[in-house]
């Protein structure tokens, strides 16, 4: 059998990997954080940077001069106009937060679950979603999201710094397996394993949902919103592969379909 130095067993687990992992940053405001977050993604052989709705131009001097080796990731970094337009190709997405508090959503232990977030970009394309660094993300942004992370802090401490949050979330997820930085070979890909919905499937799934709904007269005109994001959350909390989300809108389309055609008798 080959040996592999530790060097090498890195390298070949981050190709692996990098693909799959996507750093999408929500309003930020200093070009100084998302340089540093370009930087940061280097270390961990992470390409993809997306940002929605900047407050500052990510590709200032003052950006390149903090980004070091993370010069390309800056240039090649994507704009959306929200973050919904950001993740329509993901099946995964989390949210980040410091706090759980009374009106948050169930979350993920950044140190508990980083393994299982590990095994999800393996064969999954996964979002990890970042805030504004002074007031995060909009409860409807977290809502888009099917996890949410919490990172520990000290309740009487501020916010961590952007960057700082991005490195941590990085190091916990990559350090989760420490078996595959010496064994990359290990992964099993004889096995098929089906993907996540991304998240432009169940968004039309969710516009299906609230059609036939509002046809067959289960949702009132003045409560779409509020009916679609309770199926939202459902949705999101089973994970449906891509199979399973066209099998469910194969039925809701059979289901309308007898519907139309009873009225029409």
């Amino acid at each position: 059998m080959v040996g592999y130095s530790q060097n090498t067993c890195y390298f070949l687990l981050m190709t692996k990997t990098k693909q799959n992992l996507v750093i999408i940053l929500v309003r930020p405001k200093g070009a100084s954080n998302v340089g540093s977050i370009a930087r940061a993604m280097t270390h961990f052989g992470i390409t993809e940077l997306r940002v929605v709705s900047p407050m500052c131009d990510v590709k200032d001097i003052k950006a390149h001069s903090m980004a070091m080796a993370g010069q390309d990731i800056l240039k090649n970094s994507s704009h959306y106009p929200t973050l919904k337009d950001a993740i329509m190709d993901c099946n995964l997405t989390i949210a980040t937060s410091r706090r759980i508090g009374r009106n948050r959503f169930p979350s993920l232990s950044l140190r508990d679950d980083a393994k299982k977030i590990y095994e999800s970009i393996l064969v999954n394309k996964v979002a990890i979603v970042f805030g504004q660094e002074d007031k995060g993300l909009f409860k409807e942004e977290m809502e888009l999201c099917q996890e949410h992370l919490v990172i520990p802090a000290r309740p009487q401490s501020e916010s961590y710094n952007l960057s700082q949050a991005v490195l941590l979330i990085l190091w916990e997820i990559f350090m989760s397996n420490p078996k595959d930085f010496e064994k990359p070979e290990n992964i099993d890909n004889s096995k098929e394993i089906e993907t996540v919905a991304s998240r432009k499937e169940i968004e039309d799934l969710l516009e299906q949902i609230l059609e036939v709904s509002m046809e067959i007269g289960f949702v009132p005109y003045y409560e779409p919103k509020r009916v679609t994001n309770t199926f939202r959350k459902m949705i999101n909390r089973i994970e449906p592969t891509t199979r399973e989300v066209r099998t469910m809108r194969g039925m809701i389309k059979q289901v309308n379909s007898k519907f139309i055609d009873k009225k029409t008798e």
